[in-house]
C-alpha cells in the first residue's frame, strides 16, 4: 500500500491547515504487486475531530489502477 497527501493544485504536501482542502490517495497492490481494483478502502484518522473527510463515510473504490482518493479537510 502507498500512501499520499496532496493540496488542492495536486502538489505533494505533509500536512493541511486552515481549513485547506486536501486528498488522501491510497494505491493497494495484491501479493504478486498487481493492482487491487474495486476494493473498498476506509479512511480514519485517529482524532475524528481533527478532520472531516468528503463523503462522510470515509470510503473510497479504488479503480483499476488499485488507487482510492478521499477529499480531507483539518
Amino acid at each position: 500500500m502507498t500512501v499520499s497527501v496532496v493540496d488542492g493544485a495536486g502538489a505533494s504536501v505533509t500536512s493541511l491547515s486552515g481549513g485547506q482542502t486536501g486528498q488522501v490517495r491510497v494505491k493497494l497492490t495484491d501479493g504478486a504487486g498487481n493492482a487491487a481494483a474495486s476494493a473498498i478502502v476506509k479512511f480514519a484518522a485517529s482524532d475524528a475531530s481533527l478532520v472531516e473527510f468528503t463523503p462522510a463515510s470515509g470510503s473510497a473504490l479504488t479503480d483499476a489502477t488499485g488507487t482510492a482518493v478521499i477529499s480531507v479537510t483539518p
